[in-house]
């Protein structure tokens, strides 16, 4: 059974392979929502990623387990993972979407087990370097990689989209409702300022980065 490693920094192109490896080993409805677990390397406990691990499927032949920021895994995850691939099971198969690096000593030793796709972003900054960032809170930093993406020629609507993405995928399960929905508000607010001209579109962007940055905290 094949088991597979994303690993970069380009995220639609993570994605895009995930989508289409749950859509291929879960072709319809039921099996994808009772048949496939996606998990966050940053609130997992061992005792859920064994579970999940180790659960039989109940509609399909497999179950599919998905372990996002793979790269924030610890040692007792790693542990846990690499007992059940030398157990060699047929019946889950796991997808690691990861940012980090093909030198990873855990990285590495995944090859013995998963079949690794690199997924880089090509030179130079982007929205996902940016938006990796905001993610650490760090609001002077993504205002310099924002100004980096202007002078590449990036439309602002063109980074917009990315960091709608980020909002909604990444920044969303470590943040409150009421801080997730007050973001939601920011880029509807952002969206309109640069789509009916209220605000000059740079401008626009600048002010949606530093407030959610804020948020963030």
């Amino acid at each position: 059974m094949t088991h597979y490693l994303f690993l970069g920094d380009d995220e639609q192109a993570k994605n895009r392979k995930i989508t289409a490896l749950r859509q291929k080993l879960l072709p319809s409805g039921d099996p994808r929502k009772f048949d496939c677990d996606v998990l966050y390397a940053d609130k997992l406990s061992a005792r859920d990623l064994k579970k999940s691990l180790l659960e039989l499927p109940a509609l399909a032949d497999q179950r599919l387990v998905i372990i996002k920021s793979a790269e924030k895994l610890k040692a007792f995850h790693k542990d846990v993972l690499l007992e059940f691939y030398a157990a060699q099971p047929q019946t889950t198969v796991t997808i690691l979407d990861a940012g980090g690096s093909p030198r990873d000593q855990f990285f590495k030793t995944l090859k013995s087990y998963a079949r690794v796709e690199l997924c880089a972003a090509a030179q130079g900054e982007n929205v996902f370097a940016m938006t990796r960032v905001m993610n650490r809170r760090s609001q002077a930093d993504a205002l310099r990689v924002l100004h980096e993406l202007f002078e590449q020629g990036q439309h602002p609507l063109q980074i917009m989209g990315g960091v709608i993405w980020f909002w909604g995928h990444k920044a969303r399960p470590g943040v409150s409702r009421d801080v997730f929905e007050k973001g939601l508000l920011y880029l509807k607010e952002a969206d309109l300022n640069i789509k009916r001209s209220k605000l000059p579109a740079p401008m626009a962007m600048e002010v949606l980065v530093a407030k959610l940055c804020l948020l963030l905290g």
